[in-house]
């Protein structure tokens, strides 16, 4: 337990090699695994019981961090009769004050798998501050990627950040399932762009060449319409069916510089802000719940810090 405890990145591999070497005995990975589970509890605890602690952390939250958003919403288990959790919502009152003071009304959205114990998606959202640095605003643990987990969050996101000028608001994702449909329900006037890298990842598909991936890539760069017209037409000669995919499955609006509004004061065509911010609680992913929340309250608690240290 303590060895797992302070080796997080260890893999079942390293640990049956360490068996070896110390008792000089071999375990089957069958074996290792269910030794990493039993330790992984004695570390963590129960994620059951972390389910009715869940409430008590929520108040904790709001005992420490005055008009912070914590919901928790739950849904009655018809076979036994008690509540069973469904949805959390946090937005801490520092990352609200913050992100309206000193950011860009500029986020991105994304949506990623929880890889401990409870299956579920956690869905983010990220700012860039004048620094051009990511600001993690608000995020929720959901039962799955819908319309419905979507709207509900972006209708908390609505109230925290006070998108009341819509026009002048910019949201990026990755083209998440049912995420267009609840933008275009609750903040219909947002700009909403698709990270591009995604996009291409769906064309390539069926066009797979480098070829045309650098000039769907200038198409997507172009600054001015002329030029995004211009270099259309040179891939429309290059290859038709490549130029027809485009049109019949995107919209310019959404990918390429010469459409973007001009208030949002930022050309981001890739949806980076987020898979950074994943990228970084990729360890917290991994525990109960409570752990991860936890882990992520931490990390946000200690790069604020860092970054007015150093500023």
């Amino acid at each position: 337990m303590e060895f797992l405890r302070l080796n997080k990145k260890v893999t079942v591999a390293q640990f049956m090699e360490k068996v070896y070497l110390e008792l000089n005995v071999n375990i089957i990975k069958h074996q290792a695994s269910k030794t990493f589970m039993k330790a992984k509890l004695l570390i963590h605890g129960s994620y059951k019981n972390q389910y009715r602690k869940l409430w008590d952390y929520c108040e904790e939250l709001l005992t420490c961090n005055p008009r912070t958003t914590v919901y928790m919403e739950t849904i009655l288990d018809e076979s036994s009769g008690k509540d069973r959790f469904l949805r959390l919502y946090i937005c801490f009152k520092v990352l609200k004050r913050g992100f309206k003071v000193g950011c860009r009304r500029v986020i991105g959205v994304d949506g990623c798998h929880l890889r401990g114990p409870h299956p579920g998606i956690l869905l983010t959202a990220v700012g860039i501050n004048a620094n051009d640095c990511i600001y993690p605003v608000a995020y929720a643990v959901v039962e799955v990627e819908n319309k419905n987990s979507w709207k509900w969050f972006i209708e908390f996101l609505k109230y925290d950040l006070s998108i009341s000028e819509q026009k002048s608001w910019t949201i990026i994702s990755d083209r998440q399932k049912g995420l267009r449909s609840a933008i275009e329900e609750v903040i219909p006037e947002v700009e909403h762009r698709h990270c591009v890298r995604h996009l291409h990842n769906n064309m390539k598909k069926l066009h797979p060449r480098q070829s045309i991936k650098n000039r769907f890539w200038a198409c997507a760069r172009s600054s001015y319409m002329r030029r995004f017209e211009s270099e259309m037409e040179i891939l429309r000669e290059y290859d038709g069916n490549a130029h027809r995919w485009l049109l019949d499955n995107t919209n310019p609006a959404h990918w390429s510089r010469s459409h973007f509004r001009e208030a949002a004061k930022c050309d981001i065509l890739l949806n980076n802000l987020c898979e950074s911010f994943n990228s970084v609680i990729l360890e917290a992913r991994e525990k109960p719940n409570l752990g991860m929340l936890e882990s992520i309250r931490v990390y946000l608690m200690e790069r604020l810090k860092t970054k007015r240290v150093k500023s």
